[in-house]
């Protein structure tokens, strides 16, 4: 399976994704290029076969620092609000179930939002969670839920960029 992540553009064939979430499969035919147009980055794999396999959004967002476990909150550089990103509306076609495709746009994500970091202040990367199978997911990368927001889950940028650069935090 020869894939590529990169940008969703005009040229890319949405109608046979499927990904067996309604209202993800819905936003990815009727409404991404409506949003990617807003400023929201959409992200797309790719198959050489199989056309396009998985999808994500990425946003920039205000993070409440009170909405952190202290444990966490207290790590960070100042108090009030703090920049980070969003990952969105991410799914895996169901052609594809089992092969980690699910895994690669995660860490595609996260590699973006870490590169983007380098030069702006982006605190967390955040996640959308809508069910407890997503919430495993997530929390098998890293993330931790926010205890007042379990629709969400966050992951601190600084302690990645540490263990990527193979720095002892």
């Amino acid at each position: 399976m020869g894939l590529v992540i990169e940008p969703l553009s005009p040229r890319h064939d949405r109608r046979t994704f499927a990904c067996g979430k309604a209202d993800l499969d819905h936003w990815f035919h009727q409404r991404a290029d409506r949003d990617a147009h807003k400023g929201t980055r959409v992200f797309v794999a790719v198959d050489d076969t199989l056309g396009v396999v998985g999808v994500y959004s990425l946003n920039f967002i205000t993070l409440a620092l009170e909405n952190l476990p202290q444990t966490q909150a207290h790590l960070l550089p100042r108090p009030g609000s703090v920049p980070a990103a969003l990952i969105g509306s991410l799914a895996r076609d169901l052609r594809v179930h089992g092969r980690g495709i699910g895994a690669r746009l995660l860490v595609d994500a996260i590699h973006r939002v870490l590169g983007a970091a380098k030069t702006l202040p982006l605190i967390a990367v955040i996640a959308e969670v809508n069910d407890a199978h997503t919430a495993a997911f997530y929390h098998s990368f890293g993330f931790r839920l926010f205890p007042c927001s379990p629709e969400r889950a966050f992951l601190l940028t600084a302690p990645v960029m540490t263990a990527l650069n193979g720095q002892k935090p």
